[in-house]
């Protein structure tokens, strides 16, 4: 192989190795196959429960690629070794096939995707014109399949623990009594794999969201699926307290402190001892205490209010706040060395209002959990009724919808939600105006309308949109929105 050959395979091997999510990786895989070797289309197949299905195509139909299925690739991964067709129309194996004849195939190349051993899919690619495929493009295929194939592996590895610490964490919140987390956006989907990896230590985490996005139940399924389970989770509104309360209740005091103090009483810090402390709203939280709670983190130890002994404690910090700390931290009123120190792991939690794909799985929970608590037998929600949900920008964010759902439930008479039960404050159903928008937010915004003035007629919307049916599948799996 050419010296050039080889220093694009390590630059490959690099790119390749930095893509931690399957998708991005199988479309870079993509790319680079029908770019090194200049083809104009191809595909990627990969095992998946022990079949073989198309992960990624591009530029071919749907019908084509089960014809190619049959026939080269088949070919390919029964002898488990790449194959070439240089000429369609003069090689004796693939003369007479459709490709040759109607598709006007000029050259081909399959090469399996290997890992230790065990074919786990095949990379395919063809062209129509240009000069054929050579020795050359087919060393070079065999050697990015290779890479290939083990990137792909180790990634879905990855990908498999991180569904099974998602799977865990929600079955340890479903014995602790904690709601779902529910959503399949792209943007919950992210959240979902940080979660998992952050769980298992033991650092600060910064919750920033929406009032009503779920701050603190991210937080207790955080602590309840983490080694820390068996002890406490303890929870404080630092808004709820005036300051002089806050420091006594954060750290506790000794008989006799201060006036009324009458008996010994233990801070929230030793109470969450082993376990985990919730912040919530900790902007509100007064600068001189700010101070007190940095020196906890970095030093494990705190002096109860009117004690002169130290007292060690191993706690873990979770704090959660409405705004952009770090906005207000260069407006001064947030310590910036406590932003830091909190500031290890970072969780954004979107509105509802940006991941509205979310809403007809959370109008389905909250119904079946209504029913679970009831017994009452509704079944679910009239399209009408969904639309109407759909259509609004909920300030209050999830707590809003499962207030309307709520009331919705108890007002409907039948075994469907209809769209007379469904009712929303008329004062907050403007519009929530945040600005511009990318252009991407733009792009789904309008392909969400299409498709829904065509009644879900995809193949409709796709002709209005002047674009194929394949790349609108692609969008829609792409924003997380379901595609049956």
């Amino acid at each position: 192989m050419k010296e050039k050959n080889f220093k694009t395979l390590y630059e490959i091997a690099k790119v390749l190795n930095s893509i931690e999510e399957i998708e991005p990786l199988l479309k870079r895989i993509m790319d680079i196959a029908t770019e090194a070797i200049e083809a104009e289309r191809g595909f990627i197949l990969l095992k998946d429960n022990g079949d073989l299905s198309v992960k990624i195509a591009r530029k071919i139909k749907e019908g084509d690629i089960y014809d190619f299925s049959k026939s080269i690739v088949n070919l390919c991964l029964e002898k488990n070794e790449p194959l070439i067709v240089r000429d369609f129309k003069k090689d004796e194996r693939f003369k007479n096939t459709e490709s040759a004849i109607f598709k006007s195939i000029k050259s081909a190349l399959c090469v399996p995707l290997r890992y230790k051993g065990e074919t786990i899919g095949a990379i395919y690619v063809d062209k129509k014109a240009g000069s054929p495929f050579s020795s050359e493009d087919l060393e070079f295929m065999e050697a990015f399949s290779e890479l290939a194939a083990l990137s792909l592996k180790n990634t879905i590895i990855k990908e498999n623990l991180l569904n099974e610490n998602i799977f865990m964490m929600q079955e340890l919140g479903r014995v602790y009594g904690i709601p779902k987390i529910v959503g399949r956006s792209e943007k919950m989907k992210k959240i979902f794999k940080l979660l998992a990896k952050v769980i298992p230590s033991s650092s600060p985490v910064l919750i920033e969201g929406e009032s009503g996005t779920g701050k603190e139940l991210i937080a207790r399924m955080i602590h309840f699926a983490s080694p820390r389970a068996r002890k406490r989770f303890v929870a404080i509104n630092v808004s709820a307290l005036p300051e002089n309360l806050l420091e006594s209740e954060l750290f506790g005091y000794k008989k006799g402190a201060f006036t009324g103090a009458v008996s010994d009483k233990e801070g929230l810090f030793s109470i969450a001892d082993g376990g985990t402390l919730f912040l919530d709203e900790i902007l509100e939280m007064p600068l001189n205490l700010q101070a007190k709670i940095l020196r906890v983190i970095e030093t494990k130890e705190f002096i109860p209010l009117g004690d002169t002994k130290i007292k060690k404690v191993d706690v873990r910090i979770i704090a959660a706040t409405n705004k952009n700390l770090f906005e207000e931290v260069k407006r001064g009123n947030f310590r910036e060395d406590l932003y830091y120190r909190l500031n290890v792991i970072y969780i954004k939690l979107p509105p509802l209002r940006e991941r509205k794909e979310d809403i007809p799985l959370l109008v389905s929970y909250f119904i079946q959990k209504l029913k679970r608590k009831t017994g009452k037998n509704i079944k679910g929600i009239s399209k009408e009724a969904l639309e109407i949900l759909m259509d609004y920008d909920y300030p209050g964010n999830v707590r809003e919808l499962n207030n309307i759902i709520e009331r919705a439930f108890i007002l409907c008479e039948g075994e469907e939600i209809k769209k007379e039960d469904i009712i929303i404050n008329e004062s907050r159903k403007v519009k929530i105006k945040t600005g511009f928008v990318t252009l991407e937010e733009y792009i789904k915004n309008y392909v969400l309308r299409v498709i829904k003035d065509c009644k879900d007629n995809k193949t409709k919307a796709a002709k209005i949109l002047g674009v194929s049916r394949r790349w609108l599948y692609y969008k829609l799996k792409q924003w997380g929105i379901d595609t049956k």
